[in-house]
């Protein structure tokens, strides 16, 4: 198949997205339409800009996020089925996205191709009661006033500015779980 028609396929579907009469689509035509493609750039962003801020927060928050195949190198496993496994036995934090059509592992979990351990009886504790998963994404992710307003994700890692025992961040989560059961 040749560049030409590729590229004319590109300018009649460029002139199809403009509203531009058919035919040739030439320099100055292009020149005439830069305020239409502005402004349909313009309206595009600013759609945008609410979803791409609630990424950017996102990300902020929860860092990255593993896919499925992602989430077995990072663990050292071979079948989709060890994770489904580590999931049930709330061993293994997967949260849904896109309307709960994909799995989703959050990074932060995850360190020298295990999922930290201490965080495994965090979420034995905290997955069985929570509202969703998220529910324990965010409270990983929050800075917790029983935990010097440290994140409790950050103390298990071993990254928070002020350390603090892994007995108390399992209390916090029994407490929480209390909390969150009634």
């Amino acid at each position: 198949m040749s560049a030409e028609p590729l590229e004319e396929r590109q300018v009649a579907t460029l002139a199809h997205a403009l509203d531009l009469p058919d035919g040739e689509l030439d320099l100055k035509v292009l020149r005439d339409a830069l305020p239409k493609i502005r402004s349909l750039a313009h309206k595009e962003f600013h759609a945008q800009m609410p979803k791409t801020q609630k990424r950017l927060a996102n990300d902020e928050r929860f860092g990255t996020f593993y896919g499925t195949q992602s989430a077995m190198e990072a663990l050292n496993v071979r079948t989709p089925q060890q994770l489904t496994d580590r999931i049930r036995r709330n061993t293994l934090l997967r949260v849904k996205i896109e309307g709960g059509k994909i799995n989703a592992f959050p990074e932060f979990q995850f360190k020298n191709h295990e999922v930290i351990p201490e965080l495994k009886g965090i979420l034995q504790v905290l997955l069985p009661v929570a509202a969703t998963e998220w529910t324990v994404a965010r409270w990983l992710t929050l800075n917790q006033p029983a935990l010097q307003d440290q994140r409790p994700i950050d103390i298990l890692r071993g990254e928070a500015e002020v350390r603090i025992p892994m007995e108390q961040v399992l209390n916090a989560a029994k407490d929480t779980a209390q909390a969150w059961s009634q």
